[in-house]
């Protein structure tokens, strides 16, 4: 669990150093928190004592409901 959140804070903080923030919208909203997810896939799958493909898969699809949750979240705080 620690891992998990240490990931889903700093892979977005670091995407946003490294390449900037642009006027598109993708780059901006989506390819972070995919980003994240991705590397939480290989993180856990590395991590994990048991059941690695299973558990990767859950924390990659946490990880994406998550991000859909956050971004629904912060369009609605715009209006």
């Amino acid at each position: 669990m620690p891992t998990w959140l240490v990931i889903c804070f700093a892979v977005p903080i670091l995407f946003y150093i490294i390449f900037g923030v642009r006027e598109n919208y993708f780059m901006l909203a989506i390819l972070p928190y995919t980003t994240t997810a991705i590397v939480e896939f290989f993180a856990m799958y590395a991590l994990a004592p048991y059941n690695k493909k299973n558990i990767a898969i859950f924390a990659g699809v946490l990880t994406f409901l998550w991000a859909a949750f956050l971004m629904y979240g912060l369009s609605h705080l715009a209006y």
